[in-house]
């Protein structure tokens, strides 16, 4: 499927401004071609928020759009301008960083922590925003993968992230 560059102006999310799942998939998708053309590795972050449902009821869908918009400027402020990031569901959100190894990854994953540890000691009287994550890492030269495969592997797992800034200062 091809997407073109006027496509992707209007086939971003409305609440967040990151690529939406279909455009995220496409773009994605030809990352992961190329990576595997020029046999670089490539790694695949998803995040997925928690507590949205609550934060939905406490501060009602003013505090619910808001967290999806601080978590998105949290993403854009973290990663790279060369990653492609991905708002892929009501929670969901995904970031393929090319040319990029599983120790980078943690690097990075690391980054978006702090980032979000520092969001909450800033608004320590509204919600926190919590996150779980999980990633794969593609290597060229002993696996194949679509950009579907590595959103399977990379789904989160079962424990929240706590994003405590000491753990990482």
């Amino acid at each position: 499927m091809a997407v073109s560059v006027r496509n992707l102006g209007t086939s971003r999310d409305p609440q967040t401004g990151l690529l939406n799942e279909e455009v995220f998939r496409a773009v994605a998708d030809h990352v992961v071609r190329q990576a595997l053309r020029y046999q670089e590795c490539l790694t695949l972050i998803r995040y997925e928020l928690q507590h949205l449902r609550e934060i939905s009821q406490a501060f009602g869908r003013r505090g619910y759009d808001g967290a999806l918009l601080e978590f998105a400027e949290i993403l854009r402020g973290s990663l790279r301008k060369s990653d492609v990031v991905g708002r892929l569901g009501e929670e969901s959100y995904a970031a393929l960083l090319p040319r990029t190894s599983s120790a980078q990854a943690d690097v990075v994953i690391r980054h978006v922590s702090t980032a979000l540890a520092e969001r909450n000691d800033r608004n320590a009287d509204t919600f926190r925003l919590m996150m779980r994550t999980g990633r794969t890492t593609m290597d060229p030269s002993v696996q194949r993968a679509s950009i579907t495969q590595l959103l399977a592997e990379a789904e989160p797992g079962p424990q929240a992230t706590r994003a405590r800034a000491r753990l990482f200062g």
